[in-house]
């Protein structure tokens, strides 16, 4: 503070105006120490927590808990919350997370080669495949069988089925993240997608068969430049779901429909006790970090695993040849464990504690604190407020509609100090959250008046990047859909090819962008314990598409106020805030926003067989293929919201370029043949669960 005033001493006549230069340049200097920005590249929001740096003086180890925020480029519908909130993630641990692309790499085989009746099969992952990907698909793989019967499923043999695409694996540690895959000629080690020198290997435990899990990687390694190892052998489990056909309530399974034009179908997933070995592993959880040199490590444990049980939302596809709409109810079951606590070489402790059960994530639990200790003696304690968005306001679920469109939200943290007795006051965090029309429990069902709001988790009205956008959504005809919070289950043909974004009399994708709606459920302003703020405002993001300029995905930072918290009439008040602008044009004034493409809203579809013999039928006069009915392929997913949601964070930290965004979708995996003409496509066995981007 002396340096400064004998630099700007000059230039003020009294000691008062110095002394609110000094409290804005350290308050500047607070702000920067918790690094809070924007992302340049998607314009998104971010802040950050310190909550423990630790450096070891006695070897290389050092290890930070941090808490971390991102807006992103707004709040999808399909985003789903950590359980600290929405937008917020706990960087401390690390894991590793398995994107996966066919079948699980490390899945080893078991049941017969042949017989399509047996449905508890499943075939090689890559690194059990003896055939060379280089050859392609097998043209088995490209025609559906033929049955004498109606609605039988089956299975391919395993050698047709057997996996030719490597999974994609993200590692999250210390602040730091990437990607690798699996190699099969290399031994068990890894191979960065990356410039890096990262080195990674696994170890294999078959006798995981004897647990009812499918894959074999019991434990990932890393070893970073200066030698540290990093190891993952904390296990998270994810249950194979079958998809069946059911009725709009998930309660009555059925058997294949007709498919007639006009007609609304459902399908779910659900558990199978007939699957052989029905668990995968997905995320693999830091337990370990040590310095070879000095034999001096760091130790994470974890408490037992929680059971998630969830809806994982809902996917329309319409089949334009029958114009038929079927709906695809998603669920995950998981087995996920949870950080309890972080031990160091010199007696520091780092203990989580959890609170009450998640009302929009059922099994999870809500993080309510973070103590860090010395030889046992409190050094400091965070404690985690949090509530839930409800619409457009934030509190406490009461009811069951309350319950079914909330999402978690916090609301601040607070500090306090050694041995518990030095309270601060705490960071408060404000949001989005619609319209001022505040919601009551007498009108908050009647989403038509309250269109401005948060959207439920997996909302059915979004644009078609993901992003909630109230009314545009509108059905096939054009017109409104009324009430806007009607289920599903009760939309007619017409509404739901709305949602599929075709309009009638149009060959083009609807464009329907609301602006400004992606902002809701986004951090709008930081309270900081000294009083100051940091104020965020969100812009409509636009962009060229077939050169037209329209509202396209999400939203950006336009510009950031911070004030100081002094009374009225000082330097950096609220009333004369510091205010960054930020401009996403070039000089001509065009949008600066890259990456935009035309969206494609077309998927096409081919059913091929040979058909062998036709004969004629005395008792039903006329000719008829001898095999009258292809097969129904038996599909099986295994979806993890938790571990995409770590695999997703990686992929936020490395790209920095997009949101930590959360979408479960179906996948259609395309074998092509030698031949242009014979291009057909068919649901694999494990239809992946993936994210809308291309590594």
């Amino acid at each position: 503070r002396q340096k400064m005033e004998n630099v700007f001493k000059p230039y003020f006549r009294t000691q008062i105006y110095m002394k609110k230069i000094t409290v804005l340049f350290l308050f500047i200097i607070f702000i920067t120490k918790l690094y809070s920005q924007v992302n340049f590249q998607s314009g998104g929001a971010t802040f950050g927590l310190p909550m423990f740096n630790w450096q070891d003086d006695k070897s290389r180890l050092n290890f930070s808990v941090n808490l971390s925020y991102s807006s992103g480029s707004g709040l999808k519908v399909d985003d789903v919350s950590s359980n600290i909130g929405q937008g917020w993630n706990l960087l401390a641990g690390g894991a590793i997370s398995r994107m996966q692309v066919g079948e699980p790499d490390d899945q080893k085989p078991n049941g017969d080669n042949s017989n399509y009746d047996n449905l508890n099969k499943y075939p090689a992952g890559y690194l059990y495949n003896p055939l060379d990907a280089g050859n392609g698909c097998p043209a088995s793989l490209t025609r559906y069988p033929l049955f004498k019967w109606e609605n039988q499923l089956y299975k391919n043999d395993n050698i047709t089925s057997a996996d030719r695409q490597q999974d994609h694996f993200s590692y999250q540690i210390n602040g730091r993240s990437g990607f690798f895959i699996l190699g099969k000629n290399n031994g068990n080690k890894g191979v960065l997608l990356e410039d890096g020198k990262l080195k990674i290997w696994f170890e294999r435990n078959e006798k995981f068969f004897d647990q009812g899990i499918r894959t074999t990687i019991s434990a990932f390694f890393l070893q970073d430049e200066n030698g540290l190892i990093y190891k993952f052998d904390k296990i998270e489990l994810t249950q194979i779901l079958k998809t069946k056909y059911c009725n709009e309530n998930l309660t009555q399974f059925q058997t294949e429909p007709s498919f007639t034009g006009g007609n609304v179908y459902h399908e779910g997933t659900f558990p199978d006790d007939q699957l052989t070995k029905p668990y995968i592993i997905n995320t693999w959880h830091l337990t370990q970090i040590t310095d070879p040199l000095t034999s001096r490590l760091i130790n994470i444990s974890y408490n037992s695993p929680n059971q998630i049980n969830a809806k994982a939302g809902t996917s329309l596809t319409h089949y334009t040849e029958k114009d038929y709409v079927v709906i695809s109810h998603n669920s995950t079951q998981t087995k996920t464990p949870t950080i309890s606590s972080i031990s160091y070489p010199d007696g520091h402790t780092v203990n989580f504690n959890y609170g009450e059960a998640r009302i929009d994530l059922k099994g999870d639990y809500v993080l309510s604190s973070v103590d860090v200790l010395y030889q046992g003696r409190y050094l400091s304690k965070y404690q985690l407020n949090s509530s839930y968005f409800i619409l457009n306001r934030i509190g406490v679920p009461k009811n069951d509609f309350q319950k079914s469109v909330a999402r978690l939200c916090l609301q601040s943290v607070k500090k306090i100090g050694v041995d518990l007795k030095d309270e601060e006051p705490p960071y408060k965090f404000e949001y989005f959250t619609g319209s001022s029309n505040v919601s009551t429990e007498a009108n908050e069902q009647m989403l038509g008046l309250l269109e401005d709001i948060v959207p439920p988790p997996f909302f059915h009205l979004k644009d078609i990047w993901g992003y909630y956008n109230g009314n545009n959504s509108v059905a096939y005809d054009g017109t409104t859909l009324v009430p806007v919070n009607k289920p599903l289950a009760q939309l007619n043909i017409n509404q739901l090819k709305g949602l599929c974004f075709m309009r009638k009399g149009s060959t083009s994708v609807a464009l329907n962008a609301k602006v400004n709606y992606a902002k809701n459920g986004l951090l709008k302003k930081i309270v900081y314990p000294t009083g100051g703020t940091l104020n965020y405002q969100y812009d409509q993001n636009v962009g060229i598409i077939a050169g037209q300029t329209v509202n396209a995905a999400g939203v950006h930072i336009s510009s950031t106020s911070v004030t100081d918290g002094t009374i009225s009439g000082n330097l950096n008040d609220c009333n004369n805030p510091i205010i960054t602008n930020y401009n996403y044009k070039d000089d001509a004034g065009k949008t600066t926003l890259w990456g935009l493409e035309t969206p494609v809203n077309v998927q096409t579809t081919y059913s091929h067989y040979e058909t062998e013999l036709r004969k004629w039928k005395w008792w039903t006069p006329g000719c008829k293929w001898v095999y009258t009915y292809p097969g129904i392929l038996s599909r099986e997913q295994a979806n993890t919201l938790t571990g995409h949601q770590k695999f997703l964070l990686a992929f936020s930290g490395a790209m920095e370029a997009l949101s930590t965004i959360m979408t479960v979708v179906d996948i259609i995996n395309v074998c092509v043949s030698a031949t242009p003409a014979a291009v057909v496509a068919i649901v694999i066995d494990i239809i992946a669960t993936i994210v809308g981007i291309i590594i």
